[in-house]
């Protein structure tokens, strides 16, 4: 399980994105639920969709 040349991203994925949400407290738990809605960057009226 350990020599293979399989690509690693999906494994990294808890590691290198969930992890920081969760200490810098972007989600307050693995349940938070994210609402899929528009997001205006600060100081612009140009709406962001779908950004996942």
């Amino acid at each position: 399980a350990v020599e293979t040349n399989r690509d690693w991203g999906s494994s990294m994925k808890p590691i290198t994105d969930y992890a920081p949400a969760l200490e810098y407290g972007v989600y307050d738990s693995t349940a938070s639920i994210v609402h899929d809605v528009p997001y205006n960057y600060p100081g612009t009226d140009t709406p962001l969709y779908n950004w996942d």
